[in-house]
């Protein structure tokens, strides 16, 4: 009853993620039954061709009978014909089967690499921030294809148990007790196999397990090439992936030796039970040999399909973690989105506002009751002691996270009530380690949102470029603002990337821009560039300045000092170190300006 309720719980879950389509194909394999057990009771006939009406059996007495209703003479040609017809029918069949289900196969693996990258799009950053490395690019790549290959094989084991009942119905209206007996010992063989179906199971789990815990550990190890050439710690970290790998491979093995097992079994016990069925049937009984030769070829191929089913529900017990992994992570995806508003945030062309606001990571508080407001086409400076809270802040600021409690608001109204991409549109975001993507310097100031062919959006890319200073070491390259950059800016220095990385947003051209340690690893002329950038957009939009080197928040309107998540101080620069007894004081002299 397990069995069974399985079976159609995976049906109805296939179903639902193919359609229709899946339903066409259940018919064709249908019909691909039907066509080849007609094909083998058409031998009967054939074989008692030359015997008496009265030593003829019921199968031959229908089809001669047939073929009488038809017009047709019955004769060793028709017959042949007939067959030849029938299993031509039947390999166009096979054929719609295959081309269906590959397409089904196809559009499937789309479906789900694109349902999953839109889920995760959608995902919350507390909940990103808790993902390990790689769990995306397994999931999309490694378990969607483990989900598509598990639909296959369910697909298989469709057809094959489909052509199970169709060749045990046709040696049932040749001799019923036998082939009840031989349903029965083939139904024995299954239940006696069932514990390695379970074992394969939870085989496959732990392998999907095991795939995301060795692409991450990968991931890992090639993002940190640099730092792990260079402190020696490579032969480490790869030796730490060769053991995830390593474990992965004798999961593998482990359910390929019990493939290999059942393998092994079926046919050997499918030719003893058909030698004890001839014997059985012409020594002992004294059947007619044509009878039970056609009853024995349809035994047969019953009861090896029978077991091949065995190895056809193991092939998808290999896969199915495939699809409990889809499923769940799946969900999960669906489970964490980010909070999301009804209303379309048109501009954002008022002040900023920190209403009591209070954000925790689990019982740790991040942000404690900050009040705080940013006016409009201001520049502030945020600054402060690593952990203080800065980069909480801007998280809260960019409509990143949500407070755990108290509102940040964008004039009177709630971040919270506005969808969260209108939102984040209106949002510049420059962080101390650039993002630069595989594409030329154009398609990254673009952000691959327009054609940099085109004259006008040629002229808003040179402008952005020279606001942020790029256009002097752009034109330098081998083919300017058409160079390929290659993956995460390789060839660039930090200060380049950086203003490339200022570019893009002011090419974007938001309201809010927020500049995150964007200048605490760049050398002197690099900072100064940048500093430039930034006075350039100076009572033009509202920018916030998140800054460890204090050089960055001199020229701000307003600095802001967090400790411990709240705000001590705040005032002009002049003002603050002014006051001697400031913690801004002592954060200036401790950096000698």
């Amino acid at each position: 009853m397990h069995l069974v309720q399985d079976y159609f719980r995976h049906m109805k879950l296939f179903y639902r993620h193919t359609g229709m389509n899946f339903v066409w194909l259940l018919a064709i394999v249908l019909l691909a039954g039907v066509t080849e057990v007609i094909g083998i009771a058409l031998l009967l006939p054939i074989l008692e061709l030359e015997s008496s009406s009265a030593e003829k059996s019921m199968v031959s007495k229908v089809i001669i009978d047939t073929f009488g209703t038809l017009g047709i003479e019955v004769s060793l040609i028709s017959l042949l014909a007939l067959i030849v017809l029938i299993f031509a029918l039947k390999g166009l069949i096979v054929f719609a089967r295959s081309i269906l289900a590959e397409l089904i196969v196809s559009s499937l693996i789309l479906k789900l690499q694109t349902q999953l990258i839109e889920s995760f799009s959608r995902i919350s950053y507390v909940y990103y921030a808790q993902l390990k490395t790689g769990t995306l690019t397994n999931l999309i790549f490694a378990e969607v294809d483990r989900f598509a290959r598990c639909f296959s094989k369910f697909v298989s084991v469709i057809a094959t148990s489909v052509t199970v009942g169709f060749y045990l119905a046709g040696a049932a209206v040749i001799r019923l007790d036998l082939t009840l007996g031989i349903t029965a010992a083939g139904i024995v063989a299954l239940f006696l196999f069932r514990f390695l179906v379970r074992q394969t199971q939870e085989l496959s789990v732990a392998v999907s397990a095991e795939n995301a815990l060795a692409h991450s550990s990968l991931i890992q190890t090639l993002q940190s090439f640099l730092y792990l050439r260079a402190s020696g710690a490579m032969t480490r970290m790869t030796g730490r992936v060769g053991e995830k790998l390593s474990t992965l491979i004798n999961l593998r093995i482990r359910i390929a030796k019990i493939s290999a097992i059942l393998q092994a079994i079926v046919e050997p016990f499918a030719v003893v039970l058909l030698a004890v069925l001839i014997i059985i049937q012409v020594e002992i009984e004294g059947r007619a040999i044509a009878e039970i030769v056609v009853l024995a070829l349809l035994c047969h191929r019953a009861f090896t399909r029978l077991m091949t089913i065995q190895q056809e529900v193991q092939r998808f017990n290999e896969s199915i973690g495939g699809v409990k992994t889809i499923e769940r992570e799946s969900q999960l995806l669906t489970d964490h989105g980010e909070a999301d508003g009804d209303e379309i945030l048109t501009h954002l062309s008022s002040d900023i506002i920190f209403n009591n606001v209070t954000f925790s990571y689990g019982q740790v508080p991040a942000i404690k009751s900050l009040n705080l407001t940013i006016p409009k086409n201001n520049t502030i400076g945020i600054v402060g002691e690593s952990g203080s809270g800065k980069s909480t802040l801007t998280l809260l600021l960019a409509g990143v996270i949500d407070p755990t409690d108290g509102t940040v608001l964008a004039g009177e109204q709630s971040y919270q009530d506005f969808k969260r991409q209108s939102l984040h549109e209106k949002v510049g975001y420059v962080t101390q380690d650039p993002v630069i993507f595989n594409g030329t310097v154009a398609e990254n100031i673009t952000m691959f949102a327009d054609d940099p062919t085109d004259p006008d959006v040629r002229d808003r890319i040179m402008a952005a470029a020279s606001a942020a200073h790029c256009t002097e070491f752009v034109t330098a390259l081998a083919d300017e603002f058409d160079t390929m950059l290659g993956e995460r800016g390789v060839n660039l220095s930090g200060g380049q990337k950086q203003r490339i990385a200022i570019a893009r947003e002011l090419y974007k051209d938001p309201p809010l821009m927020i500049l995150d340690e964007a200048t605490s690893a760049l050398d002197t002329e690099s900072e100064r560039a940048i500093q430039g950038s930034i006075e350039r957009m100076h009572g033009e939009r509202t920018i916030v300045v998140i800054a460890h080197r204090l050089s960055t928040v001199r020229r701000c309107d307003q600095i802001v000092v967090l400790s411990r998540g709240q705000i001590i101080e705040s005032g002009t620069f002049g003002a603050l170190v002014a006051d001697k007894s400031s913690q801004f004081h002592a954060l200036v002299e401790a950096q000698r300006l």
